[in-house]
């Protein structure tokens, strides 16, 4: 039986995660920044995962903010263990990717979990700076 394919998780600047972020597109977007250090973050996991499960016409993005040499060794497995592999996963490449998100993203609030909810036009209908909630995501229609 052949070996599960490998978790993507590909590397992308702050500037073109930006440009793709707010392209129209075919679905819209829950756009989550997040981070394998960060608590909030992997606490609001498993709520991430079920509303997507429960909502197919979303694309999930997660943008990872972890340094890029931890891609391998720590972001890669986690994203394995915690059963979150079949959404999009970019990896911002910067020596400080909080920092580079400040200075393209004006709404940045510079902490970690951030939410962005974009339509298939490009235009962001919800932004959250802290972990979602349950009913947070049962807002979202």
């Amino acid at each position: 039986m052949p070996d599960a394919p490998k978790v993507k998780v590909e590397p992308i600047s702050a500037q073109t995660m930006r440009v793709r972020m707010f392209a129209p597109h075919g679905k819209p977007r829950l756009v989550n920044f997040w981070a394998t250090w960060c608590g909030p973050c992997v606490a609001e996991l498993p709520r991430i995962r079920n509303w997507a499960e429960a909502h197919p016409g979303y694309e999930v993005v997660m943008v990872d903010l972890d340094l890029p040499n931890r891609r391998e060794e720590a972001v890669v497995p986690f994203i394995e263990r915690e059963g979150i592999g079949h959404f999009t996963h970019w990896q911002i490449v910067d020596p400080d990717p909080t920092m580079a998100l400040g200075r393209i993203l004006p709404d940045w609030p510079d902490q970690i979990p951030v939410t962005y909810v974009v339509s298939r036009q490009g235009t962001v209908t919800h932004r959250f700076a802290r972990a979602l909630t349950e009913a947070d995501l049962a807002a979202l229609k």
